[in-house]
């Protein structure tokens, strides 16, 4: 009866270990930035500073009238409306993809790719810290806001 006992325990000792998984290796937490971007942003404030080899300099305040248009196909553009139209800003598109916190954004009328950093995406919010290093001690950067606009 001991013996029966005691192979019980361990029987129920045995399945509880079954029942018992470590964490998913996937993050949930993790948002998906490639979801939430898209839509009509507007600049609300921007924060530069550069060296183009004439000193550092900064400058910052409240922008407005700049406008980032994310699309769900992959393609964005950005325009002001005092010095053209959303249509014409249109025949300059990006492409766009985003990797982790990574923004990258490749110009379809010049050779040119970008990568941001994206510091903050809420439904009405998104922030994006933007470094390119110039060579010899000269660089460009900015951290930008902008506002969901519907």
């Amino acid at each position: 009866m001991k013996t029966f006992r005691l192979l019980s325990y361990l029987l129920v000792v045995a399945l509880s270990f079954s029942f018992v998984s470590c964490s998913d290796d996937d993050n949930d937490d993790d948002p998906d930035y490639s979801v939430s971007i898209v839509g009509r942003w507007e600049l609300t404030y921007a924060k530069y500073d550069w060296n183009f080899g004439d000193g550092k300099k900064q400058e910052e305040g409240a922008e407005s009238g700049f406008f980032r248009i994310f699309e769900s196909n992959g393609k964005c553009y950005s325009y002001e409306p005092d010095y053209e139209t959303e249509e014409e800003a249109k025949k300059y598109y990006y492409s766009w993809t985003i990797k982790d916190d990574k923004l990258t954004r490749k110009s379809s009328f010049e050779d040119n790719t970008v990568t941001e950093t994206i510091v903050e995406l809420t439904d009405n919010k998104l922030v994006i810290d933007w470094y390119e290093d110039l060579g010899n001690g000269q660089y460009d950067h900015s951290v930008e806001t902008y506002t969901r606009k519907k």
